[in-house]
């Protein structure tokens, strides 16, 4: 938000503080509303709060990280905007 408020010229003059707050919304709106779409459930499955949880989902998350494991992930994510790639991404190891 401080990025849109800057580009917008908001600190300088309260007037463009509503044109930052709009072109804020229209760059955040598609992420929110892609997060908002994932089923019950996912956010805690990656942020356990059980010890057994913890020690389970450590091992998890690195074999999902996985070379063998990537063109599943891959493919159960491509519909989604989370498996878009950016071009950092990308060239992950």
């Amino acid at each position: 938000m401080a990025s849109a408020l800057r580009a917008a010229g908001a600190p300088g003059d309260t007037a463009r503080v509503s044109a930052a707050l709009t072109a804020f919304e229209r760059a955040m709106r598609p992420g929110a509303a892609s997060a908002q779409r994932l089923p019950p459930g996912r956010v805690a499955s990656v942020a356990p709060k059980s010890a057994l949880g913890i020690r389970v989902n450590a091992p998890a998350m690195r074999a999902l990280r996985s070379r063998a494991a990537r063109p599943l992930v891959d493919r159960a994510f491509a519909a989604s905007e989370h498996g878009r790639r950016t071009p950092t991404a990308a060239g992950r190891p």
